[in-house]
């Protein structure tokens, strides 16, 4: 799977000036070690419940800067603390809209630009 493409279907070209864009997945794939994966697991877990699609659905791709920093063990933390916040407070919406908005702010806060 070409996820660049996808994502470019999705969301458009991306970002001028970005550095070493990909097409990146909000919630890991997988994840690099075995608490990275648990925290990339339990993120899924919390997107299927509500029917998202976390490997090819629109709101778990992103552009993101292919740099040191952006897939690690804290950033999966971070983002499945996110998830299980807004699963707690508000369901399927709420969840929507934390991707969309604090997760995806967090990786254009870790990517790099011109």
């Amino acid at each position: 799977m070409d996820w660049a493409d996808l994502t470019e279907k999705h969301h458009g070209s991306a970002p001028q000036g970005m550095i070493r864009p990909h097409g990146h997945h909000k919630v890991f794939k997988k994840g690099i070690g075995k608490k990275m994966q648990r925290y990339a697991k339990k993120s899924q877990e919390i997107l299927e419940k509500y029917g998202i699609d976390w490997k090819k659905g629109k709101d778990n791709l992103m552009w993101a800067s292919n740099v040191k920093g952006v897939h690690t063990t804290d950033v999966a933390k971070q983002v499945y603390a996110i998830l299980k916040r807004a699963d707690a407070t508000g369901g399927r919406s709420a969840v929507v809209r934390a991707l969309n908005t604090e997760v995806e702010a967090l990786f254009m806060s870790l990517s790099k630009f011109k």
